[in-house]
């Protein structure tokens, strides 16, 4: 199965819990990754195919500095959705 899927991954540096924007280079390398987001704690992977999900999960220099925690696979390209905030209007004091 082919096509553009995003890879929604939460991790952990194994020197410094909150690092996880290096990662970013380690990502970058490997083949079949199209793009790469971090979004909250959350770092999205976009794939050119749904099978290149081993390459990514067991890549050796990912794992040398990284723990993945969680990791889910949907289809599509969600990089660039958007979250929108709407303020409400609250008329009880």
């Amino acid at each position: 199965m082919s096509g553009l899927w995003t890879l929604i991954l939460r991790i952990e540096s194994k020197g410094c819990a909150g690092c996880i924007t290096t990662a970013l280079t380690h990502l970058f390398k490997i083949k079949g990754v199209s793009g790469v987001k971090v979004r909250g704690r959350e770092i999205l992977v976009l794939l050119n195919d749904k099978n290149l999900v081993d390459n990514v999960l067991n890549n050796p220099s990912l794992r040398e500095y990284y723990v993945i925690k969680e990791w889910s696979i949907v289809e599509g390209d969600i990089l660039d959705n958007r979250l929108r905030f709407a303020l409400q209007s609250n008329t009880k004091v």
